[in-house]
């Protein structure tokens, strides 16, 4: 067992100090003190069991306290067991106070977001773990849109877009980045309100990418989900929506709707795009997403149709001619 001072006890050979040593170099150190006291012996030395410590975490989790955890146990695995962060945590500048009365403090957002494991480190017996509040900056910005809590966030102080969208929640993979942008100057003296488009967060063009765009009080930042679908409507017999495939043209989705005996011929199938409400025809159109396909129904049997309630119609006013409903 190894003893609170870090030394184990060993009859015989007597004590020996392992304090802060891998498991590797205290089977080396062991073997060595051994050897001088069992010439000849072949000693060997295995882990029978991690030992077990109390650590306590304060600050912006959702239960404070102490825990049980293990020398393994890292920052992120502690702060699970206080069942996570509030929403208000500044997990940029987490502090440790160990039991030698020193703090380190470590970003956990780089470990969250870019697997820097530098920044979740394993823990010790008797730490203090303090998460604190984020600190108020120039103010608030307010998120809409694709993202898991939408509301008021608050950022630091000369803190950029790109920062906050890597910090907060947001599912940037399924955002539509050309049509999102900032709205600015709502609650400004100035009385000049601004959109600022974010179509360059998404861009592989390097060309598109502006210098960095800082956050102001009262920003408020819209972010539209990224819409994979295509519409499909008219005569067939399933409409609604439907999941955008590359490899699909305008006839292919007409298809795959079920179009109905009263559907025009192929050729007479419409795309209206998405952003320019432009009209294409043909069964053979590259679908773009968030474009409208529309089977449009025979001219024959629009006429049909109305040859039909007309007949219906005119069936009526006779039988109720006849009865004496009307005259």
């Amino acid at each position: 067992m190894v003893l609170p001072e870090g030394n184990i006890i060993i009859p015989s050979i007597g004590s020996i100090m392992i304090n802060n040593m891998t498991l590797e170099t205290a089977k080396e150190l062991i073997i060595e003190e051994g050897k001088k006291y069992y010439s000849g012996a072949k000693i060997t030395v295995s882990l029978t069991g991690i030992r077990r410590f109390k650590v306590h975490v304060s600050g912006e989790v959702l239960n404070r306290g102490s825990f049980d955890a293990s020398p393994i146990d890292r920052i992120s695995n502690v702060i699970a067991l206080a069942q996570g962060f509030t929403s208000w945590a500044d997990k940029k500048n987490i502090e440790i106070t160990h039991l030698d009365g020193t703090t380190d403090i470590f970003d956990l957002f780089q470990f969250e977001r870019k697997g820097n494991i530098s920044q979740n480190p394993f823990i010790r017996g008797g730490d203090i773990i303090y998460i604190p509040r984020i600190k108020l900056s120039e103010g608030m910005v307010f998120i809409s849109g694709n993202v898991a809590k939408p509301g008021n966030y608050q950022f630091y102080k000369n803190e950029a877009i790109s920062s906050l969208i890597e910090r907060v929640n947001i599912e940037k993979e399924t955002t539509d980045w050309e049509n999102s942008f900032i709205k600015r100057g709502l609650n400004s003296t100035e009385n000049e309100i601004i959109n600022i488009p974010l179509d360059f967060i998404d861009s592989h063009d390097e060309d598109k990418t502006p210098p960095e765009l800082y956050l102001k009080h009262s920003d408020i930042i819209y972010l539209p989900k990224k819409i994979n679908e295509v519409y499909v409507f008219g005569a067939v017999r399933n409409p609604g929506a439907y999941p955008f495939r590359s490899n699909m043209k305008s006839g292919d989705y007409a298809s795959l709707a079920g179009k109905t005996e009263r559907a025009t011929s192929n050729s007479n199938i419409k795309v209206i795009r998405k952003d320019s409400e432009k009209i294409l025809k043909g069964p053979k159109i590259e679908v773009q997403i968030g474009d409208k396909i529309e089977v449009p129904i025979r001219t024959t049997q629009i006429t049909k149709d109305y040859l039909q309630i007309v007949g219906t119609f005119t069936s009526i006013l006779i039988a109720a001619k006849a009865v004496g409903i009307i005259k």
